[in-house]
């Protein structure tokens, strides 16, 4: 297994230090640029395999090999307030705060370039850091960003060239399974109006036009906004619909519901067995089951198949966050900063219980 490697930014600036058992600085990580003075909060990671981490200072955005610690990337670009590198590190976007001037339109506030060969690939106006960021696949061969009322597709690594569009009136969010090969799948959120109801439709990329392109759809009342969960083969996606306010002032979470959408046309709501907030959603790596933590505390864990049927009861316990092993053999369900429980999900019984004082 290959050694952990941590990002720090403290008193002393921005550095890498290894993970156990040494906990030492990383050697070969010299940066005058990630001074205190300087270094801001703002750090991305490729998420594929970890191998790229972007920081921006208050003047220029650099990407640093993690294993040697060799700037691989920099480019002047001050006053960065969010960064995303693409899953495979290819692609780095910045997003700078929208100034207002003379300019029709304004000037350009978000960038993306080549890590690679350090070319700017795009730079354009996005005024609102809301959604700002793009979306890629895991095999970076197509990537998406909101723009008003549609949403703009590219592929491989052209930023110049819009290949399709996805219009659908009043959308507001999306999503694009992060899968490393085609089949790619959207989903799409449109918000109610005027006592008509929230919908979520799924899309197989590029297919947008007409109602006959419409993979699965579910339409539910009374949500501010989502959140989209795929699964790992990129065939399903959980929404949970939120409601920032609870009507009934019962839960300073305010109110959450489930969705079921999948490749095969199938749109139903996840039915919880205890009513409450819902905590955390985790899908298994086998991508054939889920996990969900729901209800007033204590709270409730249970383990669903792709039926959307309970095939696994925790019973209820003191706990809000869900890991899965690498291999999804081992559940992890705990509380932040206090408790946990390990379970193991073949023989479905719990084998380990935690206490953090």
């Amino acid at each position: 297994m290959a050694a952990s490697i941590l990002a720090v930014r403290g008193s002393k600036g921005l550095f890498l230090v290894n993970g156990p058992p040494s906990y030492q600085p990383h050697e070969g990580f010299h940066s005058t640029s990630a001074d205190v003075k300087t270094c801001q909060t703002l750090m991305s990671v490729s998420v594929n395999d970890g191998k790229f981490l972007a920081w921006a200072n208050t003047e220029q955005v650099f990407v640093v090999e993690v294993t040697t610690g060799k700037v691989v990337f920099e480019a002047n670009a001050p006053k960065v307030a969010a960064l995303l590198l693409s899953p495979g590190g290819s692609y780095l976007a910045a997003w700078q705060r929208h100034v207002a001037c003379t300019i029709p339109g304004g000037l350009p506030n978000m960038h993306v370039w080549d890590v690679k060969n350090g070319k700017k690939l795009k730079e354009l106006v996005q005024k609102k850091q809301i959604l700002w960021c793009p979306q890629f696949t895991a095999d970076e061969k197509v990537c998406a960003r909101m723009a008003s009322q549609e949403v703009h597709f590219f592929e491989d690594g052209n930023f110049e060239t819009i290949a399709k569009k996805m219009h659908i009136q009043k959308v507001v969010d999306f999503s694009l399974s992060p899968v490393n090969k085609p089949p790619y799948h959207c989903a799409a959120y449109v918000p109610g109006t005027k006592g008509q109801p929230s919908f979520v439709r799924l899309y197989k990329y590029p297919y947008f036009e007409g109602q006959q392109s419409i993979v699965a759809s579910k339409s539910f009342f009374k949500a501010d906004r989502v959140s989209f969960f795929w699964n790992r083969k990129g065939t399903a996606v959980l929404v949970m619909a939120v409601v920032d306010v609870d009507s009934g002032n019962s839960s300073y979470y305010g109110e959450q519901k489930l969705y079921y959408l999948d490749a095969e046309g199938t749109s139903v709501a996840v039915s919880l067995s205890k009513n409450g907030p819902v905590y955390s959603v985790e899908w298994s790596p086998s991508s054939t089951e889920f996990c969900a933590i729901f209800g007033f505390m204590p709270a409730k864990a249970a383990l669903f198949n792709t039926k959307c049927e309970t095939i696994l009861d925790f019973g209820e316990g003191s706990r809000n966050m869900i890991s899965f092993s690498p291999f999804g053999n081992n559940i992890l369900l705990a509380r932040k900063v206090a408790t946990a429980s390990i379970f193991h999900e073949r023989e479905r019984r719990l084998f380990s219980g935690l206490l953090n004082p």
